[in-house]
């Protein structure tokens, strides 16, 4: 569905041109995985059927970039009006994110999702495209400049 290549900002009625950037690191997961690994370990899961879809993405999405508590307290300046809409983010990040911060990686995290192993530049990759902080995520020219695309087109 479109929610698992949505950037974390469009849940709350935010666009950045950064937010393409979020998505290409999606579908390149999605682009890399086997049919089976679609099903069986996709990178978000969720529907629009889902109660509370949007603490069950951005949690997700928070946990998959390893957010750090900075880089949250930026997104809500930069992507929340709302007083009230910043305060549920930041309680939803200390009651289920914080917690496994500890013990995962974006590297650990994304390898993941694939069965099989993936290089780590395709990782890179991936982990430079899901930053939480659309500022954070790297312009199409810095991303068209990375190893795993150069390796590609080569």
């Amino acid at each position: 569905s479109s929610v698992d290549f949505s950037a974390p900002e469009l849940f709350l009625r935010s666009i950045f041109l950064e937010s393409d950037i979020w998505s290409i690191g999606c579908l390149t997961v999605y682009m890399l995985q086997s049919p089976e690994d679609r099903i069986k370990l996709p990178l978000i899961a969720a529907t629009a059927s889902d109660d509370n879809i949007e603490a069950l993405v951005l949690s997700k999405m928070m946990l998959l970039s390893c957010v750090s508590e900075s880089d949250l307290q930026a997104f809500c300046l930069e992507c929340i009006k709302d007083k009230k809409q910043r305060k549920w983010l930041q309680d939803l990040y200390y009651r289920t994110v914080v917690p496994h911060l500890a013990t995962n990686s974006p590297h650990k995290l994304l390898s993941q999702h694939f069965s099989r192993p993936v290089p780590s530049d395709v990782i890179d990759f991936v982990a430079a495209c899901l930053q939480f902080l659309p500022s954070k995520r790297p312009p199409l020219e810095h991303l068209s400049q990375m190893p795993f695309l150069l390796r590609t087109i080569q």
